[in-house]
Order: structure tokens, then C-alpha cells, then sequence
């Protein structure tokens, strides 16, 4: 029997790629991890969550909230693990496998209960907006291409908007998204967030979370591309048969996060006809 102590990434998308590693440890192994999202790993008997502590926003809820068993620590003898990808072009879970002993498996989520009642199928929409804590507005995308797509949707699907905008921490950039139903303001805790997914037709939205938690579920998702093309790429971030990528017409290849791109780098003009 080996103990892992493993210090996680704490981003949202981060701990879904994460997962994909410690689904696929050996069966002999403990799994220590420090982490904001426990929730990612109800379904894994061999993992001990311990709280992370962490001062970021969003995170900082999430634990606080939690209702899973926390554990104090990791065994002293632990073997750490501190998980971490450096920027580039190939794949997420190639540039975190140097880190891990054994390879990932398949991405996936535990299973969560759905969370929105429709006669329609559901569409999940994602407001442009930027975190303070991770200010990265070069990779978001033209807001007026994620409004066009969520108009379309409209009367084939029930539109659900979620975001965490309260205005200082997260701002909405651009104007919010037609849809049937809101829950902008954080109001989904991550099991709701993620069940909404899982029971989604599709996902609408920039690189963000949303790609990885798609990935993992199986759900189509139109991700709208922005600027730093670079990093954000569809090889850089997993892509598969769930995926279309909404290209800007002049996209900005940039490598840096709050590189001023321009909007007319963003702009989609084929919107209009991808939708029909």
C-alpha cells in the first residue's frame, strides 16, 4: 500500500483534467489530495480529501460549503505529487503526465442529479466575463458571438445562462446572453453546476472549464474562441467528436493573457450561418 499526498492545481477545469490521473491509480495506492472541489471525487474510495486553504474566490466557497469528509493530512511517509503543466502547444494531459507515476485513463465525472425540469432539450450558455484572480482577457472571445449562438438556440432548446458575476471579482464583459433561465451570480454550488452539464444537449462559451467538464461528460460544446491562440488552441486544450470550434475570422495567435488583441481579431462573422 503507497500513500500519495497530492497538492492540486486548484482551478475548476485543472482538478477535471486531474482527474483523469486519479481515477487510473494503481489499486494499491491512497490518494491524499489537497483540494477546493472534493466533490470531483466522491465516487473514488481510495482518495482522502484534505482542505486546501486556498484565498481564491471561488475555491475559498466551494470548501467552505462542502459537505464531504475532510481529512487533516496526508501520512508523513506520503509520496508528493505536485501536479503542475507548463503553457503550450500539446495536449493538457501529455504535459501533466511527467508528473504522475502511472498514465491518466479516460476523463469523466462522477455522476451528479440534474438540476433544470424542460420539455426541451437544454443548452448551456456561458457569459463573457473576466476574474480578477486570473485576468486573461486576450483568450475570451467576441461576446457578441456567444449572444448570436444563444439567440439561435432559443426555440430548439431551453437556454440556461450560469456565471459567478458579482462585480468585483467576476464582471460580465459585453451583454448577457439571451436565455429561459439564469443563474448568473453564483447561485449553483458545483455538483448543480456540473449535473446541469451532464444533462445538457449542449454547451455554449469560451475557453474556460466548460471544455474539460464537456470533455469528461460527453456533451457537445460550441466553444467560441477568442484571442492567445498560442496556448488556447484545440490541440492544446483535448478536442473530440463533442467538439466545434468557432474560429474568429483574423484570429490573434498571441501568447500572452492580457495581450490587447482588438475586437476586430475576435469577430465571428459566420455565426449566422453555423447556426442554421
Amino acid at each position: 500500500m503507497t500513500d500519495y499526498a497530492v497538492n492540486m492545481m486548484q482551478g475548476l477545469g485543472d482538478t477535471i483534467y486531474l482527474r483523469a490521473f486519479i481515477t487510473a491509480a494503481p489499486e494499491d495506492a491512497t490518494l491524499w489530495l489537497k483540494t477546493a472541489w472534493p466533490e470531483l471525487f466522491e465516487d473514488c474510495p481510495r482518495v482522502r480529501c484534505v482542505r486546501s486553504r486556498t484565498r481564491l474566490r471561488t475555491q475559498a466557497l466551494n470548501e467552505a460549503r462542502s459537505q464531504v469528509k475532510w481529512h487533516d493530512r496526508a501520512p508523513k511517509d506520503a509520496v508528493e505529487l505536485s501536479p503542475r503543466y507548463k503553457i503550450g502547444r500539446n495536449p493538457i494531459l501529455e504535459r501533466l503526465a511527467p508528473h504522475w507515476p502511472w498514465p491518466a485513463g479516460p476523463m469523466s465525472l462522477p455522476k451528479f442529479e440534474p438540476i433544470i425540469k424542460s420539455d426541451k432539450p437544454i443548452a448551456v450558455v456561458r457569459p463573457v466575463t473576466l476574474r480578477r484572480e486570473w485576468l486573461a482577457p486576450a483568450r475570451n472571445p467576441d461576446p457578441v458571438a456567444v449572444c448570436q449562438v444563444s439567440k439561435s438556440l432559443m426555440r430548439s432548446h431551453h437556454v440556461v445562462s450560469v456565471a459567478d458575476i458579482d462585480g468585483r471579482y467576476e464582471r460580465l464583459v459585453g451583454e448577457l446572453p439571451e436565455a429561459h433561465e439564469r443563474y448568473d451570480h453564483g447561485q449553483l454550488d458545483v455538483k448543480q453546476l456540473l449535473g446541469l452539464i451532464q444533462q445538457a444537449d449542449m454547451v455554449v462559451g469560451g475557453v474556460g472549464w466548460i471544455v474539460p467538464a464537456c470533455l469528461a461528460a460527453r456533451v457537445r460544446c460550441w466553444v467560441v474562441l477568442g484571442g492567445c491562440l498560442e496556448w488556447n488552441s484545440p490541440d492544446s486544450l483535448g478536442t473530440d467528436e463533442w467538439m466545434k470550434w468557432i474560429f474568429p475570422d483574423h484570429p490573434c495567435k498571441c501568447g500572452g493573457r492580457t495581450h490587447d488583441c482588438g475586437d476586430d481579431r475576435k469577430r465571428v462573422s459566420n455565426i449566422p450561418e453555423l447556426c442554421s
